[in-house]
């Protein structure tokens, strides 16, 4: 539940209040100015994996270094003595019956983000703040509201009811300052921004964004709440304690302004086109899914978006729906390339029924920078376009994704270990800058040694070398060679090593053009 506001919250509550009464003759106030109203969840981390169980006495953990620590306590496990930062088996000395709920980061995100989903409706402008913070600008929205208090108020009371959750919420003309009074837990309003520096002077400093090192530092010089920040030379405090410091503390008075993320619900298409009869052929599906896929491509061209997947459902009258599911290797909105793509999909795909209704969906998109284009085309200026990913999407789409194979670089030393076969323009790191021959043997082959010679199909004349590589001890078959490139009269050049494990055998691994 929101704290009640303490007796300096309500002074400064009810001097603006006043002021603005005199100015307005209303309880409301006149301008514009930017006000940011934030939002602490202090409870957040419990709250999400034990939903309506805020009276049971019960921890959120996290492991640390194989230690298992309290993350998080419930007001009622708070009362019995338990805190953040305690072990579990302290904890369970407090309350043998104490129940324990693993911390799932995840479902924090996810439940934040719904949050700041549902905070769009009170502010055009809003930010999150993991792990447990959210930003709103109120300033824009009390007269469509009736006031910052009608905001306020709203907020608490479906955060309450609504979320389950314990919140305090500050705003002040800066967003600095609104999260530094939320977390410091004061349920507290200040619109004027000459009265942040006396508001937010009795803060302790562990509202500050260091770590444990330097506030320890900070303790030691005697600092402990904001105000004796404020009475050393700022650009001393910047060489013991980082610049970042000095640029919250002037953001957190509005001297510097802050860069915020505006949070934007991710976009989602949907559409669904209704069959005038039932359609029993692929064919006659055709003019249907043009239209999907031409209202896709309007969306993306709108949102300035790419995708790289969609799906088609079609829906029978009885049967199970039908879906095909359409991947690309590069975000891409053109609508006949994702129209060719369906085609040649339902081509193939067996449909048992007649169908009724269509409907196209996709959720992943991408922003992605266009190709620059030549200013003349047919100059001769402009580059070739080598990109196979096209191919490869028709080949996939024609043979199945299974049927395709490809060749690239793998991190080994070893030549036989050198490549591996996998994905198709699968791109691996860059092979080595030493000449190795693309044309490797199955199995490396003994060369003839003898008259103080090295035979293949003639004698070898060495050209290059030696490349010793020494690599693979960590497994069974680890090697100790060295390489040499050299020509045979007959067969050419060649690519032979001798096996430094036996000091007398000599291999030929590889031919060369």
């Amino acid at each position: 539940m929101p704290r009640p506001l303490s007796a300096l919250s309500f002074r400064v509550y009810q001097e603006q209040e006043a002021c603005n009464k005199t100015e307005t003759g209303k309880g409301t106030r006149t301008g514009q100015q930017a006000l940011w109203l934030a939002v602490y969840l202090p409870k957040l981390a419990l709250e999400v994996v034990a939903a309506d169980q805020s009276d049971e006495v019960s921890v959120a953990v996290e492991e640390i270094k194989g230690r298992k620590l309290v993350h998080t306590a419930s007001c009622s496990a708070e009362r019995m003595g338990i805190s953040a930062g305690m072990a579990l088996s302290a904890a369970y000395a407090c309350c043998p019956g104490l129940k324990v709920h693993r911390i799932n980061e995840i479902a924090r995100e996810e439940r934040l983000d719904a949050l700041a989903a549902w905070a769009l409706q009170f502010s055009a402008v809003v930010s999150l703040h993991p792990p447990c913070s959210l930003l709103l600008e109120a300033g824009g929205s009390i007269n469509y509201f009736g006031g910052l208090a009608a905001i306020r108020d709203t907020i608490a009371r479906e955060l309450t009811e609504r979320w389950k959750h314990v919140f305090y919420q500050a705003t002040t003309p800066t967003p600095t300052a609104s999260l530094m009074l939320a977390r410091a837990g004061c349920n507290l309003v200040v619109e004027r921004g000459a009265d942040l520096r006396s508001v937010l002077g009795p803060l302790s400093i562990e509202v500050l964004p260091l770590d444990d090192k330097r506030k320890q530092r900070l303790n030691k010089t005697g600092v402990r709440i904001l105000r004796d920040l404020w009475r050393l030379p700022s650009d001393g405090l910047a060489r013991r304690f980082g610049t970042e410091l000095v640029t919250h503390l002037d953001q957190a008075l509005g001297k510097l302004p802050e860069p915020l993320n505006a949070y934007r619900i991710p976009p989602r298409f949907s559409d669904t086109r209704e069959c005038s009869f039932d359609i029993d052929e692929q064919q006659a599906l055709v003019p249907v899914v043009r239209g999907l896929v031409t209202g896709l491509c309007d969306f993306l061209q709108k949102q300035d978006l790419y995708t790289m997947d969609y799906q088609v459902h079609f829906y029978h009258r009885q049967d199970p729906v039908t879906m095909l599911h359409i991947g690309l290797r590069r975000p891409i909105r053109q609508p006949g390339y994702l129209m060719m793509l369906v085609e040649t999909q339902l081509g193939r795909a067996k449909l048992d029924a007649a169908v009724v209704r269509v409907t196209l969906t996709a959720e992943r998109f991408y922003s992605v920078a266009p190709r620059t284009r030549c200013l003349f085309p047919g100059s001769g200026l402009e580059q070739q376009d080598q990109d196979i990913a096209p191919l490869l999407e028709q080949l996939s789409t024609r043979l199945g994704a299974a049927a395709l194979k490809g060749i690239a670089t793998h991190a080994d030393h070893r030549p036989e270990y050198a490549c591996r076969t996998g994905v198709p323009a699968a791109v691996g790191p860059a092979p080595p800058g030493n000449r190795r021959p693309l044309w490797l043997l199955p199995k490396p082959r003994e060369l003839l040694n003898k008259d103080d010679g090295i035979y293949y199909r003639g004698r070898i004349h060495f050209l290059m070398g030696p490349e010793r590589i020494e690599a693979g001890w960590w497994d069974s078959d680890g090697i100790r060679r060295d390489y040499y490139v050299g020509v045979d009269d007959i067969a050419g050049r060649v690519w032979i090593y001798h096996d430094l494990t036996t000091r007398q055998k000599w291999y030929l691994h590889g031919l060369l053009g």
